[in-house]
């Protein structure tokens, strides 16, 4: 339990704004915090865009490597 509350005392401070349950655990499918991670994780950081005449978000570069994966693609 203790290693649980050093990892969150010292994360950093966007993480604390997390929509949490009563008992703190972080919920899951919250359109704030899939909002703060892709804002804030450097993950996800400059990967997304807006496009101010298509009026649309964009994703502008790839997020996974999908090289290494032996498939096929489909175009539909």
């Amino acid at each position: 339990m203790t290693e649980t509350f050093e990892k969150i005392e010292h994360s950093p401070s966007w993480q604390k704004k997390f929509v949490r349950t009563k008992s703190g655990s972080i919920k899951e499918n919250v359109l704030n915090n899939v909002t703060l991670i892709f804002n804030n994780d450097p993950l996800f950081v400059s990967k997304f865009r807006f496009n101010e005449f298509t009026r649309d978000n964009e994703i502008i570069d790839k997020m996974i490597d999908h090289s290494r994966w032996n498939y096929k693609s489909r175009n539909y």
